[in-house]
């Protein structure tokens, strides 16, 4: 009896993973249909699409609950690039419309082109964190300073947080902090914090980002905290899962796929990562074991 019902269990489950990738293909094969439709140069943006598809299939498919993950997988992808591809596929109608007038055109076309590349950078996102969770990525550890390491970043990336007037107070220590890491992979991490915090990030605030060590346990903790520019309306627990956004509308671009990145990358390090919000405020603490 139990064999029995364990497998209608599986049959349930592969049942709804065929219709979440049936799902995720209609959108794919509708948005050929803008290719069609409009003779866009961003055919290349259609075959990373069918491409991201195929590797959730790849990764998965050696899983113990195989299709339960693929499920959540592609379901999760296909509610993520839903807004884009509604509205690629509604641009490319209207623009079969032989009325509109010239401005009308441009008008659509910019939207079109908008969403196109927001759809592109959703491609990269996911495929940055399917990477990181289910396969098995070369890592190139090797002794950093830290320290170093962030003040260069910072140093990098302060020109844009000033267009922005924002004012960055860092307090990292003088003296070398050696720790055993993938230097591009936190590099990728630092990319996403502050490009977080430069998009959502209220005018004319503070960022502070202070690193500190417990020398009792040999701890080390990077904090970056910013003033977001709209309250911050989803759970701690929340806000790093893949696919959740920033703000619940979900109608402006969150941090939610760059916190799941950050999550990913630094566990594939032997870190962690916490996460507070307290209103307006949002604070993200990389942790890692001093060597």
């Amino acid at each position: 009896i139990n064999i029995e019902a364990n497998e209608e269990d599986d049959e349930s489950e592969e049942d709804r993973y065929k219709l979440a990738r049936e799902g995720l293909e209609d959108s794919i094969r509708d948005k050929y249909a803008v290719e069609i439709l409009w003779g866009t140069g961003y055919k290349h943006i259609l075959l990373e699409l069918k491409n991201l598809l195929d590797k959730v299939e790849e990764v998965t498919k050696e899983e113990k609950e195989t299709f339960q993950n693929k499920t959540y997988l592609i379901t999760n992808l296909s509610h993520d690039l839903k807004t884009p591809l509604t509205c690629i596929i509604n641009s490319a109608y209207i623009l079969k419309n032989e009325k509109l007038s010239q401005l009308e055109k441009e008008e659509e076309i910019t939207k079109l082109t908008n969403q196109l590349e927001r759809l592109k950078s959703l491609i990269n996102d996911l495929n940055e964190i399917i990477d990181a969770e289910y396969t098995v990525i070369s890592s190139n550890k090797e002794n950093i300073n830290i320290c170093d390491l962030l003040r260069n970043f910072i140093g990098g990336f302060e020109e844009k947080l000033n267009k922005r007037d924002l004012e960055l107070i860092v307090n990292i220590p003088k003296e070398p902090v050696t720790l055993y890491l993938d230097k591009d992979k936190i590099i990728r991490v630092f990319e996403n914090i502050f490009s977080n915090i430069e998009k959502h990030s209220l005018e004319e605030s503070r960022v502070y980002v202070d690193m500190n060590i417990d020398t009792d346990q040999g701890d080390i903790e990077i904090e970056f905290k910013n003033i977001s520019k709209y309250e911050i309306d989803v759970d701690k627990n929340t806000i790093g899962n893949r696919f959740v956004q920033g703000d619940g509308s979900r109608n402006t671009d969150g941090h939610g796929l760059g916190i799941s990145i950050i999550k990913s990358l630094i566990r594939t390090q032997g870190g962690n990562v916490d996460i507070k919000l307290d209103g307006d405020l949002f604070k993200i603490t990389l942790k890692f074991n001093k060597i």
